[in-house]
């Protein structure tokens, strides 16, 4: 049985600790481990630092850690006279748990010793990160693997796109546990491959709520809601919130606010995720007014659910309101930081986004990368360039960031020339530059980068079909197209998606075959989203054919009744019929 957690005051500390003259180490560990909150954990402290050892001195350590204390489990580690390697271990899992991967590669370059957890430590912060080059690296560099190892470095792996690696890995681990296989099931889930999730998630000895939760989304994200309910209403886990939640999101993502909603009124009881999915749902779907009712209904909000409010308005380009939201806000953390940073980025006000950057207390990755796309939107080239050669790392993934600036916005011969210039370049590199080509009507050269990406040894993700089929739609190169549809699972194991049909509708649609755009959406295994529908109404008002322009605005207005644009698509398809 775990500890109970409770709320300790100070007198309960005090009385605790000095209740004998000479306390066991257990005694000391039954009341860290009993600390609710970093608070309590302070108490407790500052009464145990004359007489704690080295072991007593781990526990606060681990515990500071797992609060994401960093400076206070250092001050710890640091009163050790002579840490041994299972301190040094607490103290550099700490810093990699809790983000802090500079540090924690520094303790570990000057530990003394080192043995499997030191490495595995290291490793899984940099997976955890997604920083799957760096973990990568380690994993290779380590005298040996276990299991510990191993499932960090299948993670890593596919996120870096190298999805055999990650089977090649699992498929040689002579002992998996269920962490194992909840790892090779990330891994295709992120690689899009649905069909693998399945068939793995079939052999497993045995599920947890993790492969549960695993096996819904991947289906819901591919659009196979029956399959993604039916594993929801057969799951031992429906307890559990987060299935609850993944189910909400299952129909949220594919279009249905309203079934998503119903769901969450049904929830035996919600935790506070439940609430943050739900207000994050209403943002994204457009519905601000629905989202901050919300908001004021939960009995304990998060910094979570306020940051969603706040981009759904940045969404909808409400600037004074996301401000209002940021300024009332009792917590920030570094994602309302880098939301606030974007909507006045991608709104344009560059100057207001350069005072919000100046007073960001911590610059990650992602403030960066919505300064330097403030800046090329802004056509401020030679800053976003200054701002890119200020990053404090250039890695792929920094390389990346000014590649999608440009690609996103419209400046392909730049992103071409940077493209070329990167010498590595990973699969979202291709992605971007893939799509930079294919929606700026581009089509064939992104046709022949894609070509030269799966010469170069790299396997085409569903961003990247989403791009080239794109592509083949913007050149009318219909034969072309249908071969890279085909090729998606036949070639490369990638389910297809919702947006691989939309895009082969489109396909159709541009080719003036209109009846076979609308058999592909009748048809197609997933449920057809607002996208798919819109796809169409958009074909057919270019080819004037109002019937299937009605069928589709009717279908759109089903599934998101407060959609407004598909009405005047229609109206303007009505009236050039008239």
């Amino acid at each position: 049985m775990g500890h109970a957690k409770f709320s300790i005051s100070p007198h309960h500390v005090e009385r605790f600790v000095h209740s004998s003259t000479r306390q066991s180490y257990s005694h000391y560990a039954q009341i860290i481990k009993s600390c609710a909150t970093v608070q309590d954990l302070l108490r407790v402290h500052s009464q145990l630092e004359h007489n704690s050892c080295n072991l007593v001195a781990n526990l606060l350590i681990d515990k500071y850690g797992r609060f994401g204390c960093v400076a206070e489990a250092k001050l710890v580690f640091d009163a050790i006279a002579q840490p041994g390697i299972h301190s040094w271990n607490i103290i550099t899992a700490a810093y990699a748990r809790n983000g802090h991967l500079d540090h924690a590669a520094r303790l570990f370059d000057v530990m003394p010793r080192r043995d499997v957890v030191s490495w595995t430590s290291l490793l899984s912060g940099f997976s955890q990160y997604n920083c799957p080059e760096e973990a990568i690296r380690v994993f290779l560099s380590m005298p040996q693997w276990d299991v510990v190892a191993c499932n960090p470095a299948i993670a890593a792996y596919a996120q870096y796109g190298h999805i055999f690696d990650a089977v090649e890995i699992f498929a040689r681990m002579s002992y998996r546990d269920i962490a194992s296989w909840n790892a090779i099931l990330a891994a295709y889930s992120e690689s899009s491959q649905v069909l693998n999730v399945n068939a793995f998630s079939a052999l497993m000895p045995m599920w947890d709520a993790i492969s549960t939760n695993t096996v819904l989304t991947a289906n819901a994200t591919a659009g196979y809601l029956e399959r993604a309910k039916c594993i929801f209403d057969r799951s031992s886990f429906r307890d559990d919130t987060v299935a609850w939640n993944a189910m909400i999101w299952a129909y949220v993502s594919n279009g249905d606010l309203q079934t998503g909603k119903a769901i969450f009124d049904s929830m035996p009881r919600r935790g506070s995720s439940s609430w943050d999915t739900m207000i994050a749902a209403f943002a994204q779907g457009g519905e601000i007014s629905l989202a901050s009712e919300t908001l004021v209904k939960i009995p304990r909000s998060s910094v979570l659910s306020w940051t969603s409010l706040l981009a759904g308005h940045a969404q909808a380009t409400e600037l004074d309101k996301a401000m209002a939201v940021f300024h009332a806000m009792k917590q920030r953390n570094d994602v309302s930081w880098n939301a606030v940073l974007a909507a006045y980025a991608q709104a344009g006000e560059i100057e207001d986004a350069r005072a919000i950057f100046a007073k960001m207390p911590q610059l990650g990755i992602a403030s960066w990368a919505a300064i330097v796309v403030a800046l090329v939107r802004n056509r401020d080239l030679a800053s976003a360039k200054a701002a890119f050669d200020g990053m404090p790392e250039h890695d792929v993934f920094a390389w990346n960031c000014l590649l999608r600036a440009y690609a996103s916005n419209g400046f392909v011969a730049d992103a071409l020339d940077l493209f070329s210039r990167m010498t590595v370049k990973n699969p979202a590199s291709w992605a971007a530059v893939l799509a930079s080509c294919a929606y700026n009507n581009m089509g064939r050269d992104a046709v022949r980068l894609f070509r030269l990406m799966v010469l170069d040894g790299h396997r085409p993700d569903g961003t990247a079909f989403s791009a080239v089929l794109t592509g083949c739609g913007h050149a009318g190169m219909l034969e072309e197209g249908r071969r890279y549809f085909w090729a998606i699972s036949e070639s490369y194991g990638v389910t297809p998606a919702v947006e691989h049909y939309s895009c082969v509708v489109n396909l159709l649609g541009r080719s003036r075959r209109l009846a076979d755009a609308e058999e592909l959406v009748d048809s197609m295994p997933l449920c057809p989203q607002v996208s798919t529908w819109s796809v169409l109404l958009g074909v057919a008002g270019i080819s004037g054919d109002v019937r299937r322009a009605e069928r589709a605005a009717e279908e759109i207005a089903r599934l998101s009744p407060c959609a407004h644009s598909p009405y005047v698509l229609l109206s303007n398809v009505l009236s050039s019929d008239g």
